[in-house]
């Protein structure tokens, strides 16, 4: 019902419009407070290194095709079908050919990026071609390091600034590396490593003062029972994400505001999502390793 000028009508009209325009906006707004700018860039030089890979005859067999690809803060790492990792930093300078033997330099006087010196360990288990082609790479937070798979199965954690290999594991996995993440560079360096078998391990590296070298621990975080794995992510520290107040009448108290009230192991902890063919996991990889949920496919009449 309406009054004889339609006022109710107009006002009901007017009502729905507003609420859609306050729809509008809100879908428009940032879902974590900030906003960006996207912008496209053609990385010439980078890409004129790898042509000249794929067309000279000696860096054809030396170095190869790309095969993966990591960037960060301070480089970009190309890995590549003869097991070499190729550094730039964001100039597009080459800095490093990690993996590369032999005596070959670049114009510029780059060194190859020898796969020895004080810290190697476990050394010509990777390069030069023994381990296949570097099938993943992952740059630590700070690029100080760098953690590359193989199509063997053998992973190496890489000393991105002098150039040596911190810690080589040619056994790591039976099957080909399909992904490799940091989960943590801090105190200790953690690493999270899929083969195409669908076998998830958590590797932590640590330092042996006494001897200037690296030692690994490795846990089972699947088993391969549940299928390929498809996809992988690392999830983001909780201190990025705006946390809901916690509960009323907590007593537990924390340095950050963002985080007050909830228990101080949530600092540390570390999530990772996982896909395979059959189902989807939330898994705990820090402080301890715990598999939090299970999802399964949804059958083909609920998709």
């Amino acid at each position: 019902p309406s009054d004889a000028g339609g006022g109710t009508i107009g006002g009901s009209s007017a009502s729905v419009a507003a609420l859609a325009a306050q729809a509008n906006a809100a879908r428009r707004q940032p879902r974590f407070e900030f906003a960006g700018i996207v912008e496209s860039k053609s990385l010439g030089r980078v890409a004129e290194q790898l042509r000249r890979n794929a067309s000279d005859p000696t860096r054809s067999r030396t170095v190869g095709l790309p095969t993966a690809l990591a960037a960060g803060d301070k480089f970009l790492a190309v890995g590549t079908q003869r097991g070499v990792v190729l550094v730039f930093d964001l100039f597009e300078e080459l800095r490093q050919q990690l993996g590369l033997r032999g005596a070959e330099t670049q114009p510029s006087g780059v060194g190859v990026g020898p796969l020895g010196g004080v810290g190697s360990s476990g050394s010509d288990a990777v390069g030069g071609g023994k381990s296949g082609a570097v099938t993943s790479i992952d740059l630590s937070r700070g690029g100080d390091t760098l953690v590359a798979g193989y199509a063997s199965g053998a992973v190496a954690l890489w000393d991105v600034i002098r150039g040596v290999v911190l810690k080589a594991i040619p056994d790591a996995h039976p099957s080909p590396i399909t992904s490799v993440r940091y989960i943590s560079d801090r105190d200790r360096l953690s690493i999270v490593t899929v083969d195409a078998g669908g076998l998830v391990n958590k590797l932590t590296f640590s330092k042996v003062m006494l001897f200037n070298a690296y030692s690994v621990d490795t846990e089972c975080l699947l088993d391969g029972t549940a299928g390929q794995i498809l996809a992988m992510h690392v999830l983001p520290p909780f201190s990025s994400v705006k946390l809901p107040p916690p509960p009323a009448g907590s007593q537990i108290t924390g340095g950050d505001s963002s985080l007050a009230g909830y228990h101080p192991s949530i600092r540390r902890l570390s999530l990772i999502a996982l896909s395979s063919e059959r189902s989807s996991f939330a898994v705990a990889v820090e402080p301890q390793v715990n598999v939090l949920h299970r999802w399964s496919r949804p059958g083909p009449e609920q998709m």
